[in-house]
């Protein structure tokens, strides 16, 4: 037979054993215990539209191509689990952007996908984590689309970030993390599409990097053994700018 509910305390998350009613064709009926595995949990409080923020403690989506107006953002307070926005967006209250729209802290092997992000101080944050993936995000109008500090090993994959004010994508102390097959479109205010400062070992590969009229495409600032392979650059004031930085390929 199949079983099918919903959830919606993350305290479910997991295995279980659940007592259930099975009817058999002939209308026989009988209890049995069956374990139960919850592989994703409906966040109430996240599915509330009206709401300033919300927490996501275990794998969450939510429910697809709908708009919030969370103002604090939501905040990732657990390691190992998936928030899939399925295509919703998460949109603040832009200048004098008082929040994050998506903020991982001091977490592990989280992944973010699918997501909407507009009009915060940082459309998506990584702060002190590791093993992140950052997969197919759009994030437009934010201060700095996507920003990563003190952060090591994580992956943006996929994902496009355009019109920022200061920088579209920003590596700061920040080791081992990977760049890849993104869209990053500046504005006439943009400092640079990337910033990398303070940093180790961070591959830049595959990217589309355009529209800095007055700044830069990509800047890396301080840093060593960085690699920056098969970027693209478009309609930029310069390519990409070196600043007591070495060993860049």
């Amino acid at each position: 037979f199949t079983w099918q509910t919903n959830f919606t305390d993350a305290e479910n998350y997991g295995s279980h054993l659940e007592t259930v009613t099975v009817t058999d064709v002939f209308g026989v009926s009988a209890e049995q215990n069956v374990t139960v595995t919850v592989n994703n949990v409906v966040n109430t409080e996240c599915s509330n539209a009206v709401k300033n923020s919300c927490t996501v403690s275990s794998s969450t989506t939510l429910p697809a191509q709908q708009h919030y107006a969370f103002k604090d953002g939501i905040r990732i307070i657990g390691d190992n689990l998936v928030l899939d926005c399925a295509g919703s967006t998460i949109d603040g209250t832009g200048s004098p952007y008082p929040s994050d729209g998506i903020s991982i802290g001091g977490r592990d092997g989280v992944t973010v996908k699918n997501c909407q992000v507009n009009n915060y101080n940082r459309g998506l944050s990584v702060l002190s984590s590791l093993n992140s993936i950052i997969d197919s995000i759009q994030a437009t109008g934010n201060k700095v689309g996507i920003y990563l500090e003190s952060s090591h090993n994580n992956q943006i994959t996929t994902s496009s970030v355009d019109t920022s004010v200061d920088f579209g994508v920003m590596l700061d102390q920040s080791n081992g993390n990977t760049l890849s097959n993104n869209a990053i479109t500046g504005s006439s205010a943009t400092d640079a599409n990337i910033m990398i400062m303070n940093t180790n070992n961070n591959q830049i590969t595959d990217n589309v990097i355009s529209s800095v009229p007055n700044g830069n495409g990509m800047w890396i600032q301080t840093s060593t053994n960085t690699l920056a392979e098969g970027n693209t650059f478009e309609s930029s004031a310069n390519g990409i700018k070196l600043e007591s930085s070495s060993q860049t390929t």
